[in-house]
Formats: C-alpha cells, sequence, structure tokens
C-alpha cells in the first residue's frame, strides 16, 4: 500500500553516503531487535509520547532510489491510537542520504487524532533513527561527510 499524501513525509539527512546509511540502518536493526523486541517480528523504539515497532520490509512500492525500507507503526503512550507508517533511506545526493518517514494509507487523512499522532511522533521517530544511523556509521569507521557536501 502506498503512502496517501506526500506532504505527511518527513525527512531527515544523515551525512553518510546511501550505501554507507543503508548498511548502518542494517546494524541498527540487528541491534534494536536485540534489546526491544516486540510483536510479529518487529523492534521497538521508544519515543517521547510513543513508541514505534518496525521490521524490514522488501523495497516493492518503496520511492525510487530507496535502498531499505522498513514497516511498522507508531503508537500513542497509551497504546489507544496507532498509525502505519514506513520508513526508507535512499539517496539525497551522492555524499548524503535521506531518511524518510510517512504514514502508510489514509488513516491520517480521515482522522484528526492519527493526524496529530503521526505530526508529533513522525518528526521524532526520523530523528530517533537518523542519529542512531549516523551514530553507527562512525563506529564503524564511516566517517561523516563534510558540511556542505
Amino acid at each position: 500500500m502506498q503512502p496517501v499524501d506526500p506532504s505527511l513525509c518527513v525527512s531527515r539527512v544523515v551525512a553518510l553516503a546511501p550505501a554507507e546509511a543503508e548498511a548502518a540502518l542494517a546494524a541498527c536493526e540487528a541491534h534494536l531487535a536485540g534489546t526491544a523486541p516486540a510483536r510479529h517480528g518487529r523492534f521497538r523504539i521508544t519515543l517521547p509520547g510513543g513508541t514505534a515497532e518496525l521490521r524490514p520490509a522488501p523495497l516493492l512500492g518503496a520511492s525510487r532510489g530507496s535502498r531499505r525500507r522498513l514497516a511498522g507503526v507508531v503508537r500513542s503512550r497509551w497504546r489507544f491510537r496507532s498509525v502505519p507508517v514506513e520508513l526508507e533511506v535512499g539517496p539525497w545526493s551522492e555524499r548524503q542520504a535521506e531518511l524518510r518517514v510517512r504514514p502508510i494509507g489514509s488513516l491520517c487523512l480521515r482522522s484528526r487524532s492519527h493526524h496529530r499522532l503521526f505530526t508529533r511522533l513522525g518528526p521524532t521517530l526520523a530523528e530517533s533513527v537518523g542519529f542512531e544511523v549516523e551514530l553507527d556509521g562512525v563506529a564503524h569507521g564511516r566517517p561523516p561527510a563534510p558540511v556542505g557536501a
């Protein structure tokens, strides 16, 4: 299922080349899967105000140029509401990659409360995963791209 509204996409540029960001995201997946397991083969990321549960997903239906894709849900702190989401890593330039988080399906368009949940947790998820990807990249000898590259 494709995301419905491209304006709901939240992105974060990471200072790693696309292939390096893909490798770093894969390493982060393995780390997170061991530390915070969730249901259905997903791993859990705790966010301020909620959680995200993600699992690797096929690139079928992903944006052009995407190198890795995760799918799952973001949930409110009290778990009353959840929004299906996807997280992709793809090229921003030759030296930088972009993490994109967006809702899947039309739930955010039909429900204000779900829209608010995504607009609150989507950017936090992008920042959280982006930070982990950059940290893993540096830890494994992948130097960050120079500023302005």
